[in-house]
């Protein structure tokens, strides 16, 4: 038993942080790596650069913007070692999380996209010409809001 690495967190707690409730059929896991001193999370997201690499939403809104499956926040020795984090591609799934915008207005299709406000870079209601990433399936309860994404 000297050979296992103990666990860094209790895996019989749900986080919530990014759940596939429907579609998963229709997504494609893919690792990127993950750009230098960016640190990103399960269920947070990540814009997909010109490099391939894996970056932090800026203040305006952009299509090519990921959920993160498995990111290097949470201390995971997978992502750690290959520097790489899995997102989701494709669209057309269902989630349920934690991470969003707890500040914004939110109805059953409510647009969503994913911009960084200051402080966060979680999924928030979209205004004007701004990508649209998703909408709303369920409206937040209990600190949990349920997102379809759209193809991307």
């Amino acid at each position: 038993m000297d050979n296992m690495a103990p666990l860094q967190s209790d895996l019989t707690v749900d986080t919530n942080y990014l759940e596939v409730i429907k579609g998963l059929d229709n997504v494609l896991r893919t690792d990127k790596t993950i750009s230098a001193g960016f640190v990103v999370g399960e269920g947070d997201w990540a814009v997909l650069d010109d490099n391939d690499e894996l970056v932090a939403p800026a203040a305006g809104p952009v299509a090519n913007t990921y959920p993160v499956w498995a990111g290097n926040e949470s201390g995971r020795s997978d992502v750690h070692a290959t520097g790489m984090a899995t997102i989701l591609m494709g669209g057309r799934f269902i989630y349920r999380t934690t991470k969003y915008n707890t500040a914004g207005s939110y109805s059953v299709g409510t647009p969503i996209t994913v911009k960084f406000d200051g402080t966060i870079y979680w999924p928030t209601p979209a205004t004007g010409t701004e990508a649209v990433l998703g909408r709303v399936t369920k409206v937040p309860a209990n600190g949990v809001i349920e997102i379809e994404v759209i193809s991307q």
